[in-house]
């Protein structure tokens, strides 16, 4: 049959990306403690296109992705994922982008109730001209009490919930657990996906004599990435949805080490 996306010719411009994107397919992942945990991805399936080349076979993105049989989506198997689709599909580098959510079974601090808690990660791999770029992204979800409203009442204070996004580069495999314990150990108190009235009394307390303002929750995840000599670079994002204001409090912070 005629072949139209392998049409040859002068088609007047590269593509820098095409492919599919918004694909939801369910895969797996190998956990810190080396448990497999199934989940589902969004993917972004993308190669470049040179101007001499009217399209990319779409079909051999499912197909790769169908037969990928992939456990640990850290770094290197990225890599080979990524060869993989720059290959089979002839295209100029390759890019994909997977959005899932972790899930981690969480005791509640007290009552040590347990029950399923999600954390959003996007994986993103990027193969141009033999060079690979990875970086990891998880986002988690804590509780900040701030310390100004603290200072100036009689009793109680405002708090929020607080969205941290951290992003990184690394030299060695760093676990999503890692990441998310960094989150959770640099905020006013973390969050739970069940809790009981004791459970409640824990976390209010421990958040109103742990205050942090997002730039406060920015600045500690920052350090501690700092010192990590396994991470190149990394992001943090602090996004706090006020309670007394109609907006988000905000903070990042980038370093390339």
């Amino acid at each position: 049959m005629k072949d139209i996306h392998n049409t040859t010719g002068d088609f007047k411009f590269d593509i820098n990306e095409a492919g599919f994107i918004n694909i939801k397919y369910p895969f797996e992942i190998e956990t810190r403690n080396k448990t497999i945990l199934p989940t589902i991805g969004i993917f972004d399936m993308r190669v470049g296109i040179s101007k001499n080349t009217k399209g990319v076979h779409m079909s051999r993105f499912i197909s790769i992705l169908a037969n990928a049989n992939i456990k640990n989506w850290y770094s290197d198997s990225f890599k080979s994922l990524l060869e993989k689709i720059e290959k089979e599909t002839e295209g100029n580098g390759a890019y994909v982008t997977v959005t899932f959510d972790y899930f981690l079974e969480k005791a509640a601090p007290v009552s040590k109730q347990k029950a399923m808690m999600p954390y959003k990660c996007v994986i993103t791999g990027k193969l141009k001209n033999n060079e690979f770029d990875y970086v990891l992204a998880v986002e988690g979800v804590v509780k900040s009490l701030c310390p100004a409203s603290k200072a100036i009442s009689d009793y109680s204070a405002h708090n929020q919930r607080n969205f941290v996004e951290l992003s990184i580069r690394s030299n060695e495999k760093i676990w999503i657990e890692e990441l998310i314990e960094i989150i959770e150990n640099n905020s006013s108190s973390p969050i739970y996906p069940i809790v009981k009235r004791q459970d409640e009394k824990y976390m209010t307390e421990l958040a109103y004599n742990n205050p942090k303002f997002t730039e406060d929750v920015a600045r500690e995840i920052a350090s501690i990435l700092a010192k990590d000599n396994r991470i190149t670079w990394f992001s943090v994002k602090s996004r706090a949805e006020d309670s007394i204001l109609p907006y988000d409090a905000f903070a990042t912070i980038t370093i390339k080490k």
